[in-house]
């Protein structure tokens, strides 16, 4: 599956390791890279398990209906 981001700064997020763990700290960076694997590997959008190996969060009232997945397992 291709991924596409927002910006460029999104991008750098997402593919560069030592951006991800300065601005998220390592746990949470390395979520990140495991869940970007997920979707790298999926075929399709219905081949994802919804949250992954993470915990669900309600975003804010600006998003309703989505969800964030960065807390770690339950």
């Amino acid at each position: 599956m291709q991924i596409r981001y927002k910006d460029k700064k999104v991008r750098d997020l997402c593919e560069k390791r030592v951006v991800a763990e300065q601005k998220l700290g390592a746990a949470c960076a390395g979520k990140l890279r495991l869940r970007l694997s997920d979707l790298e590997a999926a075929g399709r959008v219905s081949d994802l398990v919804a949250g992954g190996s993470c915990s669900l969060l309600p975003t804010t009232l600006r998003r309703p209906g989505q969800m964030a997945g960065l807390t770690g397992p339950k």
